[in-house]
């Protein structure tokens, strides 16, 4: 759900920075500076973003695929992530907005 908000400019993507991959980060960004170029310096409204469903598959042991539809204002979207443990935590290495 950060990752809905980074990627509307509702939240720095750098927040993110541990959990995602440097392609994900920078993938947050780029949508994050576009979302905020079409709102032309308009003050993005608070938008609760929260999910509906959540759907999890361990894919092997220490790694889980998920996808997720959240409502995100009067929108609803789906998301797909994978996650790996990776050094003692779980870091995003696939993010998809669908």
């Amino acid at each position: 759900m950060c990752a809905i908000q980074a990627a509307e400019g509702l939240r720095p993507a750098g927040q993110l920075q541990r959990w995602v991959t440097s392609n994900i980060l920078a993938s947050l960004e780029q949508r994050a500076s576009t979302a905020k170029r079409l709102r032309r310096g308009e003050k993005p409204a608070a938008v609760i973003v929260r999910p509906r469903s959540v759907r999890v598959f361990e894919a092997m042991p220490g790694v889980v695929e998920a996808a997720v539809v959240v409502a995100h204002g009067e929108r609803t979207r789906a998301v797909t992530v994978r996650l790996e443990w990776h050094h003692h935590r779980w870091l995003a290495t696939h993010l998809q907005f669908l």
